[in-house]
């Protein structure tokens, strides 16, 4: 059953897509043995180092080494609250985009 996004992303869905040989069934982001990948492998390794960089540099505290200035979270960006405030917050720009629930 088709899922309506908008253009923007249905777009960039299908370029990603096409980037992995446009399969016709599967996961829309399979792991390197083309299973479903782990959303919590995804928050480790993707989203967290993503959100969590430091306001000055631009680097995540993993790598901020011997800076000359103390680690300071980038506030511009959203902190990270959990796999159900993401698809909450997702549902609630839906909606004001026009999708039914």
């Amino acid at each position: 059953m088709p899922i309506p996004v908008i253009p923007r992303l249905a777009a960039k869905l299908e370029a990603h897509r096409a980037m992995i040989g446009k399969p016709k069934t599967g996961p829309i982001f399979p792991n390197g043995a083309g299973n479903a990948i782990d959303p919590d492998s995804l928050l480790r390794r993707v989203i967290l180092p993503a959100l969590e960089v430091c306001e000055i540099c631009s680097k995540p505290e993993s790598e901020h080494g011997r800076a000359l200035h103390k680690y300071e979270r980038n506030r511009v960006l959203p902190a990270w609250s959990g796999w159900h405030a993401f698809r909450s917050g997702l549902a609630t720009n839906l909606n004001r985009l026009g999708v039914d629930d």
